[in-house]
């Protein structure tokens, strides 16, 4: 997965703040889970991800 695409699902989620994306996307690339989307939709974060994501200090 694309960092921008995680960084937009954290936005589009209220995941976090701008100011701490970075200390956040690096960690998670490698274990978020993705849905894929039905063109034209993006893919999207798992219920399981979105939970783990969720809990990230902010």
């Amino acid at each position: 997965m694309d960092d921008a695409v995680l960084l937009e699902m954290m936005a589009d989620e209220g995941i976090a703040r701008p100011s701490t994306y970075a200390n956040h996307v690096e960690p998670v690339m490698d274990s978020v889970d993705l849905i894929a989307g039905e063109f034209p939709k993006p893919p999207r974060l798992s219920p399981k991800s979105l939970a783990t994501l969720k809990k990230l200090p902010t």
